[in-house]
């Protein structure tokens, strides 16, 4: 992402990892699969969640 020229601000890292919950609880269903589609939504809202604070950490160091 970086690479490609984008930037993230400091919220962005927490409207991203929301917004991947909520798309894999609601919309994707994993609600309805149990602990392990609960376990998957929090998975990827964690990964979001690093995804964009990285970029955000690297944007601050340059």
């Amino acid at each position: 992402m970086k690479e490609s020229g984008k930037k993230a601000s400091s919220i962005s890292p927490i409207v991203h990892s929301i917004s991947a919950l909520v798309r894999k609880l609601i919309f994707k269903g994993g609600i309805f699969q149990g602990s392990d589609g609960i376990l998957v939504a929090v998975t990827t809202a964690f990964h979001a969640y690093m995804k964009y604070a990285k970029l955000n950490e690297i944007h601050k160091e340059q």
